[in-house]
């Protein structure tokens, strides 16, 4: 292969990356617009993070509560293996 066909294809997929990095920020602007609603700020990265109100914690009632969901789930799962 010569020197002019490598760059040639380089070029090639450098086209094909533009477009899919276009692609994926078109994504991320739609879903950034879709969820005007809810309370978020982007990061420099990009990435999208729910700000504002505390945090919220979850009883031991509540945890008990899924844990034992949880474990009935998986005892169904294993009786019927």
């Amino acid at each position: 292969m010569d020197v002019k066909q490598i760059v040639a294809e380089l070029r090639n997929e450098q086209q094909r990356l533009d477009q899919a990095i276009k692609a994926m920020e078109e994504i991320r602007v739609w879903w950034s617009r879709s969820r005007v609603g809810s309370k978020q700020r982007e990061h420099g990265s990009g990435m999208i993070a729910f700000e504002g109100g505390k945090n919220r914690r979850l009883s031991a009632a509540g945890r008990k509560r899924i844990s034992d969901a949880q474990k009935r789930r998986w005892a169904k799962i294993k009786k019927a293996a």
